[in-house]
């Protein structure tokens, strides 16, 4: 739109981008055993070429973006998860915080950034997630949630996880939960679906 403009928020495929370039093969600490940001980014689709091309003025705009932000009554975050709260009790704080952990870089610290903001689905239980939604809305402000990460194919339960494609699955638009006040906004661009585009409110 004429005089608008696009933001960016902090997500995890950027904080894994950052630490792949950051710490390459440096051996961290996961639930799992060891791991490594570059193993990772691998795992995740990450192409040699894209890192070739990665330059310093990438990596401060990407280490300087936002992961919480209120606008117009929507609180805006990537992931569909509650893992914001224990970063700061304010918008600021979680900014704050995030901006710090990438700024002190420590491996380790980085990586449980990371998988936490990998959570995915707190908002999704019938019962759990209007709860889980309003403790963010009581903490941060806002009157609804709005998020990416988990396509909503996954959240209507038409895809059982992150191993099936989802292939012929349709999207036809933002998908409105938790007793409605959630809006998810990953169509499925990995799975051949719809990058979405809306205008908040949503109508109708």
């Amino acid at each position: 739109a004429a005089g608008g403009y696009c933001k960016a928020l902090m997500g995890n495929h950027e904080l894994l981008l950052l630490g792949a370039k950051r710490f390459g093969d440096t051996p961290v600490q996961s639930g799992a055993g060891t791991a490594s940001f570059q193993a990772a980014w691998l795992l995740n689709g990450g192409q040699k070429s894209d890192m070739d091309r990665l330059q310093d003025h990438h990596l401060q705009w990407m280490a300087r973006l936002d992961a919480v932000m209120e606008e117009d009554g929507h609180l805006l975050v990537h992931s569909d998860t509650t893992a914001y709260l224990e970063y700061g009790n304010s918008i600021e704080d979680v900014n704050d915080t995030v901006h710090d952990v990438l700024t002190r870089s420590d491996a380790d610290e980085v990586w449980d950034l990371f998988r936490k903001f990998t959570k995915r689905f707190a908002f999704r239980d019938e019962e759990a997630g209007p709860m889980a939604v309003r403790e963010l809305l009581d903490t941060y402000g806002g009157e609804r949630v709005v998020h990416g990460h988990s396509p909503i194919p996954y959240l209507l339960g038409e895809v059982g996880g992150e191993d099936d494609e989802g292939e012929g699955v349709a999207v036809e638009g933002p998908h409105v939960y938790a007793d409605g006040l959630a809006i998810a906004m990953d169509g499925g661009v990995t799975m051949a679906g719809k990058l979405l585009v809306v205008q908040l409110p949503l109508t109708g």
